[in-house]
């Protein structure tokens, strides 16, 4: 989880420091978006086997 987490912000050309210096508005946005991602990325992964994931985070 926490690896496609940082997938995703390298793919926005963000790091975890640009995302602390976001203001609280933008800080939720981007969050958002990568929450988005990886829910679409597990649902397109839904239906394979040995995959077990716990996203209630």
């Amino acid at each position: 989880m926490d690896r496609m987490r940082a997938n995703i912000l390298k793919s926005m050309g963000l790091t975890e420091e640009d995302l602390k210096n976001m203001t609280p508005e933008q800080q939720k946005a981007v969050e958002q978006k990568i929450k988005d991602l990886i829910e679409q990325e597990f649902q397109k992964n839904a239906g394979k086997t040995g995959q077990a994931v716990d996203i209630s985070a």
